[in-house]
């Protein structure tokens, strides 16, 4: 097997509220760092960190092959996602937005061009919603696949081989819904990923 699947959360902010992971006394701006050493991978959801501060000891620590993903509501917050990438000369594995704004996005937005000009983005990794994997829709070929949180372990496996089938990509995602996520959940899922040959 050729195939690597890196797993981690999707909605990633949502999973610190849990409260069964992060140690008590951890600073909220070493969170994703902290959580970065355990897991491979996390989507962010834009609007959850538009706001915050001291944004560069969020992505200061990352690890090298640690993938980062964001997820946008709106093509119009672009402009602002633009100035976060350059600022903090983020790295990042895809942008997510739902169909119809990814359209309006590619299509009439100027602004995506600095990223594209600069290298900072390619076209393809702006990736709509429905192109991901999940139980209810099983897009062929998904580099990414979403799964909700189940005390399943056989579900689970299931649920991965039957995403894998048919899959000739080498580099595959493995999201757990963040704002449902349990750590001990997603824990096993990644140990399940390795026993698996992933």
């Amino acid at each position: 097997m050729n195939k690597h699947i890196k797993v981690g959360l999707f909605d990633w902010s949502k999973f610190p509220l849990k409260g069964d992971f992060y140690p008590d006394d951890l600073p909220a701006e070493w969170k994703l760092s902290y959580y970065a050493n355990e897991f491979e991978t996390a989507c962010i959801n834009f609007d959850d960190m538009a706001d915050k501060l001291l944004l560069d000891e969020w992505f200061d620590d990352l690890p090298e092959n640690f993938d980062l993903s964001f997820s946008l509501s709106s093509a119009d917050q672009i402009e602002q996602f633009i100035k976060i990438v350059q600022q903090f000369e983020l790295k990042f594995n895809c942008l997510l937005i739902d169909d119809q704004e990814r359209d309006i996005l590619l299509q009439n937005k100027p602004d995506i061009s600095v990223l594209l000009a600069a290298g900072l983005i390619r076209s393809e990794l702006i990736v709509s919603r429905s192109s991901l994997w999940t139980p209810d829709d099983n897009v062929k070929s998904a580099g990414i696949a979403l799964l909700p949180e189940v005390d399943n372990t056989r579900l689970y496996r299931e649920w991965i081989e039957l995403w894998l089938q048919d899959n000739s990509q080498h580099e595959l995602t493995l999201w757990l819904d963040g704002s449902t996520a349990h750590y001990s959940t997603l824990s096993k899922l990644r140990t399940l990923v390795e026993l698996m040959g992933y």
